[in-house]
Order: structure tokens, then sequence, then C-alpha cells
């Protein structure tokens, strides 16, 4: 029996109110957002996800049958990228597949007053191996 994985992304985002600093992310070009763009966990509407990548299982790690659930906390800025992200819940191995994953995601914004605003959530990125003999 040939050994695959499933991918599995939490699709349903936890929204959570701004917690401990969260550093910019490393690969990440983009201006952060303006001073004024502080993450909100009050508004009117919550972000919506447009785009969901799906992770890339580290070969390392397929091959180690490393698997589990790595909780990112991201910070969705008034543009809908994820302008930051940190590992709130590590597993070795699988943080930094999982950080690249979830930089990619793209959001309509919160929305608070009518107007986009930058928010903070918990994204769940989960990776399985399914197949293997045990």
């Amino acid at each position: 029996m040939a050994l695959r994985f499933a991918w599995i992304v939490g699709s349903a985002l936890t929204l959570t109110g701004p917690q401990a600093p969260i550093a910019p992310s490393p690969s990440s070009s983009a201006a952060a957002p303006s001073s004024d763009a502080i993450p909100l966990d009050d508004y009117d509407e919550p972000p919506r996800l447009l785009k969901q990548t799906k992770p890339v299982y580290p070969r390392k790690a397929f091959e180690d049958g490393v698997q589990g659930t790595v909780e990112i906390e991201i910070v969705v800025d008034e543009t809908g990228k994820v302008s930051r992200a940190r590992v709130v819940k590590s597993i070795a191995g699988l943080d930094e597949a999982a950080l690249t994953c979830v930089r990619q995601w793209r959001f309509n914004p919160a929305r608070k007053a009518g107007k986009p605003v930058a928010s903070v959530a918990s994204a769940p990125v989960s990776f399985r191996i399914t197949g293997r003999k045990r």
C-alpha cells in the first residue's frame, strides 16, 4: 500500500482579541498595516476566507511520521492579507510549513462601521499521514 498524506486545514477560523505581539512575517515584503490599523476584536463583520492554500508536508516530517495540528495566530490586515503570523501550538518539523501556508491565505477583511479593519484569528493547520502500516 502506498503512503500518502491527507492535508486538513481548519475551515472555520476562531476569531480572537489581540494578545501577545506577533512578529512580522519574515517572508512578507509588503508594508505592515499603518499604525492606526491595530487588530480589533470588536467589529461588525468578521473576516471571510477567500483563498485557502494547501500546506506542503515537509519530507523529513513525513518520513519520520510526524503529524498533528499546528495552531497559528494570524493578523488579517485591512486589505485582507495575512500581515503577521505566529505559532501558538508547535509541532516540531511542521511549524514552518504551516506558517508558509497561512501566509498565502486571502480574506475579505473584517468590517467596523462599513470600513475594512485589521483583525486577529486563530488558524489550525493539520497534517495527517494515511495509509501507513503500523
